[in-house]
């Protein structure tokens, strides 16, 4: 099952879900990480939007997304009442006087609509004067930054909240370029001095004559996801270092044939830095010789062969390194997404193996066979061709 079963036909910027969804899931995969606003359905049939961040991890040697979802239902019911009500507050005052009435009526049901949400919703919601004083901020705003009432943060100027002056510079710029700013990060000054991480949005407000009347904005604390975050990030990291650190080569291969991983013993023996490996196909790397069965050899792997492979690299240096090595699919969401491979240093091993099926043959004696395969050893390893048969006499 798919997210875009969980989801309506299309999406509101009318790409079909299973389309889109799948755009989202390679940027995710490609970046590490997206965040990105979804629509849904609930188990009766209702439609949701939500906010959805995917960010790709490692566990296991296997690439995981890891998603989380926020229901923002009432942050949309609210910006789209608002939007509404701005759109409609110019034509409502140039209404004849006849009309005023009934304008009023319709304001003060807005109002009560829009105090309603901004009473419940459950997003802090700070509004400021042109001057950037706070003139208003809902229950919300007081739980998440600490305050007992209101009166403690109207009449402070918004600088006062913010813990980086510098982001504030930059997002007020913004704002009045565009009139706007959405999914900002940033970090808020609570009453006891902590800060937290916040995600905000604004919209700047100005009067018939063009002049800003004030700022309206809202935004959400997300520590715990930057928490988490953090947490999935040192995860990865610590796979990294429990990869790096084993002794045998690791690295792994995407469905393209495109090198995705490439582990510190690689780097070590082959004297090629992952960053000159990595996202480079087998095909075109040099290091790879016989390239073409190391092909066959994955290709049997997806089919479900997971047999070991005699593979020989090429180092920097121009020796040849043999290695054995054993792949495993990597899967996501059911899909074959690549393969890791593992492997030892066998070329030790196979140069012994090659002179005693290529070497010529003496006959020797030795009692003592302890020291006669000792000097068997140094034989097999020197740069003679040659077996030493030792027999007792």
């Amino acid at each position: 099952m798919g997210p875009w079963d969980l989801s309506p036909r299309y999406q509101p910027d009318g790409l079909s879900s299973k389309e889109k969804a799948k755009k989202m899931i390679d940027i995710a995969m490609k970046k590490g990480s997206n965040f990105f606003e979804w629509m849904h359905i609930k188990s009766d049939g209702k439609k949701f939007p939500a906010t959805v961040l995917l960010t790709k991890v490692e566990l296991e040697g296997k690439l995981l997304l890891q998603a989380t979802l926020r229901d923002i239902s009432i942050r949309k019911k609210f910006e789209n009442d608002l939007k509404k009500a701005h759109n409609n507050l110019e034509f409502k005052v140039k209404e004849r006087t006849s009309e005023l009435r009934k304008t009023s009526n319709r304001l003060q049901e807005s109002e009560k609509k829009y105090r309603m949400i901004f009473e419940n919703i459950i997003d802090g919601i700070i509004i400021s004067d042109a001057e950037g004083k706070i003139i208003s901020v809902n229950p919300a705003t007081l739980k998440i930054l600490g305050y007992g009432n209101a009166d403690e943060l109207i009449g402070k100027p918004t600088i006062d909240i913010y813990g980086e002056s510098k982001k504030r510079i930059i997002v007020i710029k913004e704002l009045l370029e565009k009139g706007y700013v959405k999914n900002f990060e940033m970090k808020l000054k609570k009453k006891d001095g902590t800060l937290i991480e916040c995600l905000g949005s604004a919209t700047l407000i100005k009067d018939k004559n063009g002049n800003i009347s004030r700022i309206e904005g809202n935004f959400t604390d997300i520590s715990d996801r930057k928490k988490i975050e953090k947490e999935i990030i040192q995860t990865k990291n610590n796979l990294q270092n429990v990869i790096n650190s084993a002794s045998e080569i690791i690295f792994a291969v995407d469905v393209d044939n495109k090198i995705i991983m490439w582990n510190k013993s690689l780097e070590d023996i082959t004297n090629y830095k992952s960053n000159k490996i990595i996202n480079r196909k087998i095909s075109k790397l040099n290091i790879f010789n016989r390239s073409k069965d190391f092909i066959e050899y994955l290709k049997n792997v997806y089919m479900g062969n997971e047999g070991d492979f005699e593979l020989t690299l090429e180092t920097k240096r121009g020796l040849n390194r043999i290695f054995k090595v054993k792949g495993s699919i990597i899967l996501e969401n059911n899909q074959k997404r690549g393969i890791l491979l593992i492997g030892e240093d066998i070329t030790e091993v196979s140069e012994i193996h090659g002179k005693l099926l290529f070497g010529n043959s003496y006959l020797l004696s030795d009692i003592d066979f302890d020291s006669s395969f000792n000097m068997f050893i140094k034989l097999a390893r020197s740069n003679n061709n040659g077996l030493l048969v030792f027999l007792p006499i």
